[in-house]
């Protein structure tokens, strides 16, 4: 603890259960038959952030990134609500969710910086951006 005791006489013995919680259900999921779509999916999201949000940035290719991750969340989200979940799947949805990240955090950012370079943004800028991105 925090002052130092290790008195534990706060805490519960055990937890208990509220009465009455309802039986699991998986409502209308289904298993994934298309494995493929994952994988294709993946594919795509890298090549997104390889050809639009690259080393050499522009605002129109961040925004053109940003339309196309969000068509990919969309679907993925459907498959994520509509199919029992795989580690596939749950791995997909947080790769779309870092990608969406990037690609804020860049946007956000109008300045060259480093090794990515933006160019509608050549020069670096100190006095406002040397910070961290908080999103």
């Amino acid at each position: 603890f925090l002052d130092g005791t290790k008195e534990l006489s706060n805490l519960p013995a055990e937890r208990v259960l509220p009465d009455g919680l309802p039986q699991w259900s998986v409502g209308q999921a289904v298993e994934l038959e298309e494995q493929i779509d994952i994988s294709a999916t993946w594919i795509e999201i890298r090549t997104i952030l390889w050809n639009y949000v690259g080393i050499v940035r522009s605002n129109h290719r961040l925004l053109r990134a940003r339309r196309r991750l969000e068509i990919l969340k969309e679907e993925i989200n459907d498959y994520y609500w509509s199919h029992f979940l795989t580690r596939d799947l749950i791995e997909l949805r947080n790769l779309v969710d870092v990608a969406d990240l990037i690609v804020s955090s860049a946007l956000l950012r109008k300045e060259s910086r480093g090794l990515h370079y933006t160019v509608d943004y050549p020069e670096r800028d100190d006095a406002f951006f040397k910070r961290d991105t908080v999103l």
